[in-house]
Parts: structure tokens; sequence; C-alpha cells
């Protein structure tokens, strides 16, 4: 499926139609279909979303700052990508470190080893828990912005803030498009498979509310809303085990800069 459409005649099919009337709305199916691509979009880490990381130039006196399309969440700020080179790289304490052997250029020096290094990971790690960063960092996902407080005031060096951020698949790339994104999204078995038992649900709800009805001819005739409530509700529960078992993956992050 390319299209919206294209999965909700899909999903009508899948129901019966049009041998069986499906007492549901576009509507109702298309609420379906976002709900069930929102879902795997937000937690199929490493399939429908990927993580990302990339540098943000900072300007003085500028403090919001727009992000890439397609970011969907920020995960960690840090300012380690620091400035664009210079002096201000010689007396941090990763350097100082390094100039004790503690974190080696190659770990084949004699001087350098794993263990070594862990240790100086861990100390790093530590020390960052008494140290505050130079600006606070505040996400606001409605905008697709970040705010650096306060503004920065430095016009002599550029500095920059490194995100980590999950993007939806594919958005790292120039070509890419939320148009693209959908027609592989609409395309996926488990969105489809989610949005059927969501549909099947709101169709049981539909049916149970004339569960038993009487017309000239069809006395005593029982619709199956009961049961397909049932039923839509435990395929609803496997796929959400199959989307936290199957679908999420780490992977490793691109990095893109500026």
């Amino acid at each position: 499926m390319k299209t919206k459409e294209e999965l909700r005649e899909r999903i009508r099919r899948d129901l019966g139609y049009p041998y069986v009337k499906v007492e549901v709305s576009n509507d109702q199916i298309d609420d379906s279909i976002d709900y069930a691509s929102h879902k795997y979009s937000e937690w199929a880490t490493g399939n429908a979303n990927e993580e990302v990381f990339f540098t943000i130039p900072l300007s003085a006196g500028q403090s919001y700052y727009d992000l890439p399309e397609g970011v969907i969440e920020i995960l960690d700020y840090s300012e380690e990508a620091g400035y664009s080179g210079g002096v201000n790289q010689l007396f941090t304490v990763e350097n100082y470190l390094y100039q004790l052997g503690y974190i080696p250029h190659d770990l084949g020096q004699s001087y350098g080893n794993f263990i070594s290094y862990h240790l100086a990971l861990d100390f790093l790690s530590q020390m960052k828990r008494y140290m505050t960063n130079r600006y606070t960092y505040r996400y606001h996902k409605d905008f697709n912005q970040i705010q650096v407080i306060p503004p920065p005031s430095n016009t002599l060096t550029t500095e920059f803030v490194l995100l980590r951020t999950y993007m939806l698949r594919g958005a790292a790339h120039p070509d890419w498009t939320k148009d693209k994104y959908y027609q592989w999204l609409y395309d996926q078995s488990w969105v489809r498979k989610y949005a059927k038992e969501l549909t099947k649900e709101k169709l049981g709800h539909v049916r149970r509310k004339f569960n038993q009805f009487d017309s000239i001819g069809n006395s005593g005739i029982k619709l199956d809303g009961e049961q397909l409530v049932q039923e839509a509700k435990e395929k609803l529960e496997n796929l959400d085990e199959e989307l936290e078992k199957e679908y999420v993956f780490e992977g490793h992050g691109d990095i893109l800069i500026g």
C-alpha cells in the first residue's frame, strides 16, 4: 500500500467487504490507521525511527533553533561538541587525561590499555555529575525547536551543541520526504494488522449495540459484536508484544554536522 486510501480499502476487504457489510466509516478506519502509524513510528526504534547525532551551531543572542524535519524526540544534549578548534580544547579534563596516557590515541601504545581507558571513562562520567552545562536546553516538540537558555553571548568563537535524537526512518538523507516515509510506513505488515484490529474492535462495538434484534422474518438473529471486540483485544495485545520484541533493535546512529 502506498497511500492511506489503499490501506483503508485493504482493511475493509480483510474484514469481509464487499460480501459482508462493514459498519464503520472511512474516518473511523483512518483514525485506526493514524494511531497504528504513530505507535509504530514512535516505538519501532531502529526500524521506523533511528538514532541520529547532529550538531547545531549556536549564534550570539539567538535562543530558538529549528531542528531538521523528521526529528521525533531529543534524547540528550551535550556541549562536548565544544568550540570550532583553537586553544579552548587544550584546557579540558579529557585533554589532561589524554596527556597522562589514560585515554590513549592508540591502544597499542605501551602506556595505553583497555583498563586505563575504561577507568578514565568512568572518571569522566562521575565528573559530569558535579559539573553543570553552560546552557540549559528545552525541547519544544510541537514546534520542532530547541531553546538555549541563556542565549549565547560570545561572538568571537563558534559554539556547538551536540544532540542525540530519534528521527523518522531515512530522515537524515537529503532526498527524504514525509510522503516517501508514509509510502513505506503504510506498506508495513504490523501497521496494517494493528489498524485492522483497531477497526475490528470499533466494528464490534457498533454491532454489540444491536446484539439481538427482531425484524420481519429475522426473529432472534444475533450479531457477533462481543466476539469481534474480544478477538480484536487479544490480537492487539499480541501485536504490542510483537512490536516490543521484533521491531525494536539498537542500531548505530548517524552523525550530522551543522
